[in-house]
This record gives C-alpha cells, sequence and structure tokens, in this order.
C-alpha cells in the first residue's frame, strides 16, 4: 500500500503536533529523540518516529500516535477532559501555526 503524503498522512499529524507544542526544532523525516513532556525528562528518551507517525518512551513507557500525544499533553497540562482534548487535537491540524508541515 503506496503512503499518501498529505494532510491525512498519520506522520504529517505527528509532525504537526510536536510542532505544535515546540518540541521539534525542525521537522524532518525519520526518526528523532526528544525530552518526554510527561515526566521528569533531562535526557531525551522520547523516540519519535517520523515515517511511521508514532512515538514511544523509554522513561515512562507511554507510546501512541498524534492524537493520543496532543490528548495526553492536554490534560496533562491544561486539565481537560476527553472531548476537549480531542477537540484541540482537531484544532492543531488546522492551525496556522502547522499550516506549512506537509
Amino acid at each position: 500500500m503506496e503512503k499518501r503524503n498529505d494532510v491525512d498522512n498519520e506522520s504529517t499529524k505527528l509532525a504537526k503536533v510536536l510542532w505544535y507544542y515546540n518540541l521539534l526544532p525542525h521537522v524532518g523525516g525519520g526518526t528523532e529523540k526528544i525530552v518526554c513532556p510527561f515526566h521528569g525528562d533531562v535526557n531525551p528518551s522520547l523516540l519519535v518516529n517520523l515515517e511511521e507517525g508514532n512515538w514511544y518512551c523509554f522513561g515512562c513507557n507511554r507510546a501512541g500516535d498524534a492524537k493520543s500525544f496532543a490528548m495526553q499533553m492536554e490534560k496533562k497540562y491544561n486539565g481537560v477532559n476527553d472531548l476537549q482534548a480531542l477537540q484541540k487535537y482537531l484544532y492543531i491540524l488546522k492551525s496556522d501555526k502547522c499550516s506549512n508541515i506537509k
């Protein structure tokens, strides 16, 4: 199955979410290791696979896709419920801040 390279692509969604939260210094392909925002991380332990659109933290064992990342961020830092977190995720995907990320 051929990967589509548009806004419906899981890798694009994850790049947009990480860019929105200022967790990626640049958006490229491949894998990146970043500091995990979900636990007291000082060394990068969160592996981001932008080709597949998923992430995994070796420190706290959390993993998921763009939606789960955004929802966990919103719950942890803004104390919102599931519906509000989902609304924020959809907002991020359409936000002007992330409009140039393909």
